[in-house]
């Protein structure tokens, strides 16, 4: 939290501390303890227990997706600052399982989109 204090503004500060408050720590140990080269089918599972409550986050918290309005520094140096960080905190597998984890969670926080209208669904043509 300590980097995010000085990249986010107040609000998001409220806003990941309650979604840090309120996380759950399912894999969390296991995450921790992930070794550089764990295969493949470790790291899809952990993505995978991850990802439904990253993807709760992005749907009650929308500016996940598109932080810039809540940075307390510019976009730039926030990604270098991401960037540098991330990599000293974490080894490759568990950088893979965070990468893996988002790009599901965005998926399933996407809305689901209506098909499109048949104009003739009631008969008339």
């Amino acid at each position: 939290m300590l980097i995010y204090e000085k990249l986010y503004g107040e609000e998001a500060m409220s806003d990941l501390r309650t979604m840090v408050e309120g996380g759950s720590d399912d894999g969390g140990a296991e995450f921790e303890a992930l070794p550089a080269d764990a295969d493949e089918s470790t790291r899809q599972r952990l993505a995978e227990t991850f990802a439904p409550e990253m993807a709760r986050h992005i749907t009650d918290y929308p500016w996940l997706t598109n932080p810039n309005a809540h940075l307390a520094k510019g976009p730039h140096v926030t990604s270098e600052t991401f960037v540098e960080t991330f990599t000293e905190l974490y080894n490759r597998a568990q950088l893979d399982v965070l990468a893996r984890a988002g790009a599901l969670a965005q998926k399933q926080a996407a809305p689901i989109e209506s098909p499109p209208k048949d104009d003739h669904e009631d008969g008339e043509q």
